[in-house]
């Protein structure tokens, strides 16, 4: 457990029922208050203390384990810098890497018929048109029917 937040009457309260349910000591834990306990007028609009309390021995932990995540991920951005250093673009593998676009004419059948169904129940007759656009690799379909 990281920390643990309590609320009460006043912070001696809330640090009281803190320490009972991590069963410590007030010596062995850092308190950090969240919120002031506030008396509202005649009781009213009162707000709780609200603290959080963290073991010290947990805090020196997580700070250990996040001082070691970011050794960790600074090490490995400096090694992919340097790999991306040490790679050379070869033309030969860009060029395989640009593929021609190819037109699945399955897929655009598939497409067709099923607009067609809708169209056929919805009793609308359609007139579809094909365009390919190999800049971007899409297929679209042009829809005329009655006004």
């Amino acid at each position: 457990m990281g920390f643990l937040e309590k609320t009460g009457k006043n912070v001696d309260e809330a640090l009281e029922q803190a320490l009972n349910e991590l069963k410590t000591t007030r010596d062995k834990v850092n308190i950090e208050v969240i919120e002031e306990a506030k008396n509202g007028l005649f009781g009213l609009f009162s707000k709780k203390a609200k603290i959080r309390v963290t073991l010290k021995d947990a805090a020196a932990k997580i700070g250990d384990v996040v001082e070691e995540a970011l050794d960790n991920i600074k090490a490995d951005v400096q090694a992919g810098k340097e790999e991306y250093k040490n790679t050379a673009v070869d033309t030969d593998t860009e060029a395989a890497v640009k593929k021609e676009f190819v037109v699945d004419e399955e897929a655009v059948q598939a497409g067709k018929e099923f607009l067609q169904k809708i169209f056929h129940s919805m009793k609308i007759e359609v007139v579809m048109e094909k365009f390919v656009n190999k800049a971007d690799s899409t297929v679209t379909l042009k829809l005329h029917g009655p006004d």
